[in-house]
């Protein structure tokens, strides 16, 4: 693949480009059947100034061998979240170095640094830095991130939801809230206590767009969310 077919230096590779997290000037692409590359953004966008490609550097999960099958990937500072089809890992961005896994099976994943829990009248809210995932099962798993790996599972099973097919999960964190994108659409969950989330609605779109359909991709501006959703033989985007 190329990241980006007008990027220059950037040679071919086989695989299928799931996602991408960036840190600082360099991009992570999830790449299914290759690993997860790391590739130079300001060399890959300047004029070539010689015939030689830039080669990103390859992190394959299977450290023993095996597929390699990162279908997911989210950044928080120095750390990289990968959701492949057996496991979450976490890796160091700067390093490459396995810094831990757990063995769920991640479709997709949002991670944010200082997430508000907690608060009540009575007492201050805390901050944490939380791993939003749902795996291949629909479940929705929120983990707390202490220093290098996602360790704790947040989550009571007694609240744990499920969602149909899920592929996108996209958390605000000034509003306690998590959107998961699923084959019924874009749902709205209030994770002010990660340990029992609850379902709020569903989102209803401007016009006919209610997203009662499948929803691929979630993301969010300031005031205004888009979705990637399948339409014709293209899909596109729309705005709620």
């Amino acid at each position: 693949f190329r990241v980006g077919n007008l990027l220059a230096n950037v040679p071919p590779y086989t695989g299928i480009p799931m996602a991408v997290a960036v840190i600082g000037d360099t991009a992570f692409v999830a790449n299914l059947g290759i690993g997860v590359q790391a590739a130079p953004i300001p060399e890959m966008i300047q004029a070539p100034t010689s015939p030689a490609n830039v080669e990103p550097g390859l992190m394959v999960l299977e450290e023993g061998g095996g597929a390699s099958t990162p279908t997911c990937i989210v950044a928080l500072r120095d750390l990289l979240f990968v959701g492949d089809m057996k496991k979450l890992w976490t890796r160091s961005a700067s390093s490459g170095a396995v810094l831990g896994s757990i063995d769920s099976p991640v479709t997709a994943l949002d991670a944010v640094a200082g997430l508000p829990v907690g608060g009540t009248l009575a007492k201050e809210e805390s901050k944490r830095d939380v791993l939003f995932a749902v795996d291949r099962s629909g479940n929705l798993l929120i983990y707390g991130i202490a220093g290098s790996e996602a360790t704790s599972l947040i989550t009571d099973n007694v609240y744990r939801l499920t969602f149909s097919s899920p592929n996108a999960v996209k958390a605000i964190a000034y509003d306690r809230l998590l959107y998961v994108g699923d084959s019924k659409g874009i749902h709205i969950v209030d994770v002010f206590n990660p340990a029992k989330p609850r379902i709020l609605g569903r989102v209803k779109g401007t016009g006919t767009s209610d997203f009662s359909k499948t929803v691929r991709d979630i993301d969010l501006g300031s005031s205004t969310g888009f979705a990637a959703v399948p339409d014709g033989v293209n899909g596109s985007v729309r705005s709620f």
